[in-house]
């Protein structure tokens, strides 16, 4: 019997113990907790968020020392390179969920400037079909070699695809590009 009593008393100190506990609890205070730090310079660069295509691949594959992904492997020394250069060309990056982009940059490869990008158009999808352009360039182009230009635009949807269409180059048979890098700034 004494065993019996014994957890009796000790399951009622427990049940009082937690009832105290509980009524001494009446802050009402609403507590946020931020999961990532914020980024310092307030944007966020989404390229790794997406998965890459092309429509043209280099002439060793997608593992080729220049093949696609190293136009987004964020590395300025290394560069995709197509051969020959078809102005029907585009990248894409179809990201995990949709974000909004505001901003991209192209960095110029190693090589001559014939072979960089001059015109081009940046479009957005939500389904893959219908493409809205959200910037457009002509003429563009990079005083030197590994140039990184940075391209901002107004933009308040967002896609999960994004496409970058090339439509001219310098004028060699070959394209080359280091890197594309797409970007979210915060919303003023």
């Amino acid at each position: 019997m004494m065993m019996f009593k014994s957890t009796k008393v000790n399951a009622v100190f427990f049940l009082g113990m937690l009832l105290l506990f509980l009524a001494s609890c009446d802050d009402k205070t609403e507590r946020t907790y931020e999961l990532l730090p914020p980024n310092a310079e307030g944007e966020v660069d989404v390229t790794s968020l997406g998965k890459l295509s092309v429509n043209i691949e280099n002439g060793s594959g997608v593992t080729g020392g220049e093949g696609s992904p190293k136009v987004v492997d964020g590395a300025a020394d290394t560069k995709f390179l197509t051969n020959p250069f078809v102005d029907t060309m585009w990248i894409e990056l179809n990201l995990l969920a949709s974000q909004r982009v505001d901003a991209y940059t192209l960095t110029a490869a190693n090589d001559a400037p014939t072979r960089d990008p001059r015109d081009w158009a940046l479009k957005g999808s939500k389904d893959r079909v219908n493409w809205v352009t959200l910037d457009a360039r002509t003429g563009e182009v990079f005083a030197a070699r590994f140039q990184k230009n940075r391209y901002e635009f107004a933009n308040e949807e967002k896609y999960k695809y994004y496409r970058l269409y090339i439509t001219k180059h310098g004028g060699d048979q070959r394209f080359q590009l280091a890197e594309w890098r797409i970007i979210s700034m915060p919303q003023q």
